[in-house]
């Protein structure tokens, strides 16, 4: 099915989900105004908490909706299930297309792509933290390892750079002077010899 086309049919099967379900919502709410009311905000209130809470934390779920929309639509569905059950037999074509509907969306969204994890997430702290505990021989090597550029994800060479800035960082808080020298006379070459190899842990 061309995309076009799909995004219409999309479209028309939403528009009619919402105009049938807000119908018998309205008609619900006329023929049992209380108890659609009272169970509307009991279930408004679980789902959107229930929403919230997986949208904070990281689960392997489909793009969830936004609580407040999540807690609408739950908050109506028990006057929808009101007037459907106050019109009877005449309810059963407008079931059977909520059903069609229902059923296509929700397995829509569970064959929907699962949002990408954030691999390339750099606690920045964290490791300016290691940095500092590690000795100065060890941050030489870093420092050697880290010079050439990489060949693939920019993001990934965004934190190369980064890196060597905290490196640089890191030296010039151990040896401030060893460091300005190198980077006067020889700011090309490794700092080697003009900062001392210190094996002890850290400063």
């Amino acid at each position: 099915m061309p995309e076009t086309i799909r995004t219409l049919v999309t479209r028309g099967a939403r528009a009619a989900l919402r105009i049938c379900c807000g119908l018998l919502a309205v008609a619900g709410s006329l023929t049992a105004p209380g108890p659609s009311l009272l169970a509307g905000a009991a279930l408004a209130g679980v789902v959107g908490v229930a929403v919230a809470v997986l949208a904070r934390y990281p689960v392997d779920l489909p793009p969830l909706p936004h609580p407040a929309v999540a807690a609408t639509g739950a908050g109506c569905l028990p006057a929808v299930v009101a007037g459907t059950a106050s019109l009877g037999s005449a309810a059963v074509p407008a079931v059977g297309l909520l059903l069609t509907i229902g059923a296509c969306r929700a397995a829509r969204w569970l064959t929907s792509d699962l949002p990408e994890q954030d691999s390339s997430r750099w606690d920045e702290a964290a490791v300016r933290r290691t940095l500092r505990d590690l000795p100065t021989d060890l941050l030489l090597d870093e420092w050697r390892s880290s010079a050439r550029p990489g060949r693939g994800d920019p993001a990934e060479e965004l934190r190369r750079v980064r890196l060597r800035d905290l490196l640089l960082d890191e030296f010039q808080a151990r040896e401030a002077a060893g460091t300005a020298r190198w980077l006067a006379e020889a700011p090309g070459d490794p700092p080697d010899r003009y900062l001392g190899g210190d094996t002890s842990l850290g400063r």
